[in-house]
């Protein structure tokens, strides 16, 4: 059965090769897509780690927006939240947010984000994230850039950088996390307000409450204080994160499903005109004694030796695909056995109506067949 399937393979070199590389293609395109909702899900995950027990207050609109970049508070209104009692005003700041870069796709960050916020209060926005240098602005011209910001700009600790022609200094950089924050250009929030002509404005306010079980009280009595501003516990937050992944998901999925049709598409059409080809043949296996069972087999031998061949050389391209985007030169051995099964699906659904065509050749009327 497999001897055969892998002779009427060979026999038809172009057209196995061609069929091959659609699906390689098709397969790649599955794998890539998969490994990125991974690292999407996995980022997003973390970015909610990082505000744990702390609030974040935004101009009321639809859902929560972290970071929020289309709207903004007075600065006045920050400053009077910011004196509520329970508040640890060590780890609590205004924050401002400028987009420099645009993000690379949609629901994700800036690529690079300029982050103004108060000096002495840096942990407001990055909490404990490991810095090499200083954790603290300096002055007015120092700035703590992300791992991709500073790759953006080319620079590395102690080097200057120029952002709306003014020049800072860099004395911090940070471990790399997420996106967001490997994207971060922290400045000083009034320098950010200066340069981004935004003045006595900022975009957020980020709590931390002096006791985390007081968090939900804490943001109740913000909400209640103005109408106009939305105070969200990390627990909302998270909830606000599922949702987001949902649709993620969901789009990511709708990807895989038309790469798994096309692919199934690919070898069915392949399939169907090597069964029109060959009527004659199976006509003469048929008429010689060969059974149905074996033909449907033979017909299924030869759609997964074409598929699983697609899938495995998809594999090296995947990886060199997944290293370029996201550095990171292997694929779990989990993606490698889902991608195998994968293609070992598209090879048996591609050859359900051929399979079935085929065995129900008549011996006679092939045999007449040219």
């Amino acid at each position: 059965m497999w001897e055969l399937a892998l002779k009427n393979v060979k026999f038809r070199k172009t057209r196995s090769l061609l069929t091959v590389l659609g699906i390689l293609a098709a397969i790649q395109l599955y794998v890539v897509m998969s490994s990125l909702m991974d690292v999407f899900e996995k980022d997003i995950q973390s970015q909610i780690s990082g505000m744990a027990g702390r609030i974040v207050v935004e101009y009321k609109s639809e859902g929560i927006n972290f970071p929020p970049l289309d709207t903004v508070i007075k600065e006045d209104s920050a400053v009077q939240i910011l004196r509520m009692s329970g508040i640890d005003l060590t780890r609590s700041s205004a924050l401002l947010f400028q987009t420099i870069i645009p993000a690379p796709g949609p629901n994700m960050p800036p690529s690079v984000l300029a982050v103004g916020v108060e000096p002495g209060k840096e942990s407001a926005y990055f909490g404990d994230i490991d810095v090499e240098g200083e954790r603290r602005l300096e002055n007015d011209h120092s700035v703590i850039l992300g791992a991709d910001a500073a790759e953006h700009y080319g620079v590395n600790l102690g080097d200057s950088i120029t952002l709306r022609d003014e020049t800072f200094t860099v004395i911090g950089m940070f471990a790399e996390t997420n996106w967001l924050i490997d994207g971060s250009f922290v400045l000083p929030l009034k320098t950010a307000q200066d340069i981004f002509v935004r003045p006595a404005l900022v975009s957020a306010i980020m709590i931390t409450a002096a006791k985390a079980d007081e968090a939900r009280a804490l943001a109740d009595q913000i909400n209640a204080g103005d109408p106009k501003l939305k105070a969200s516990t990390s627990a909302e937050l998270a909830k606000n994160a599922e949702k987001l992944l949902e649709a993620q998901r969901t789009f990511f999925t709708m990807i895989n499903n038309t790469a798994i049709i096309i692919a199934i598409l690919i070898v069915n059409i392949v399939m169907v005109m090597s069964i029109f080809e060959r009527r004659k043949e199976i006509g003469t296996l048929k008429a010689v004694g060969a059974s149905g069972r074996k033909i449907i087999g033979a017909v299924l031998a030869e759609s997964l030796s074409l598929s699983l061949l697609g899938g495995i050389l998809a594999l090296p391209v995947s990886i060199v695909l997944n290293g370029l985007m996201f550095e990171e030169w292997v694929l779990d051995p989990a993606k490698w056995l889902e991608t195998v099964a994968v293609s070992a699906l598209v090879g048996l659904l591609a050859a359900l109506w051929p399979a079935w065509s085929a065995q129900r050749v008549n011996p006679l009327e092939s045999l007449r067949y040219e």
